[in-house]
């Protein structure tokens, strides 16, 4: 079992143990943080990288290199299919269900200034 697994069960056992207890307000505050984080414009740029907007004002560049070489995201070097980049719930995403967290975005993406065309998104 992995370091990882031995803290989930332990975490999991404490929950269920009654040693853990939910804060009072946690499903509002999930549902505020998922607002929050929920992409609202998606554009794709040149160089493998895209520019996002987030619901609560962030906005900024993501670099894709660092993950074009992993997995399901090597289909994204095909340039025409990278520009396919769009949004569902929140997500940045593409159609062979490639996907970004919100959460990915807002740890990683380089902020920039406010565009003024963002009218042209490809969200959904």
């Amino acid at each position: 079992m992995s370091e990882l697994e031995t803290e989930e069960r332990e975490i999991l056992e404490a929950f269920e143990a009654g040693e853990l207890k939910r804060v009072p307000d946690a499903d509002e505050q999930m549902a505020q943080h998922r607002l929050a984080a929920e992409v609202k414009v998606v554009k794709p740029l040149s160089d493998y990288r895209i520019y996002v907007e987030i619901e609560d004002g962030r906005q900024g560049v993501f670099d894709m290199k660092p993950y074009l070489d992993r997995g399901v995201f090597r289909e994204l070097r095909d340039e025409h299919y990278f520009n396919q980049v769009g949004i569902l719930f929140g997500a940045v995403t593409w159609p062979h269900e490639q996907d970004i967290a919100p959460e990915t975005l807002i740890e990683e993406i380089v902020p920039v200034e406010a565009r003024h065309d963002s009218g042209n998104d490809k969200s959904e």
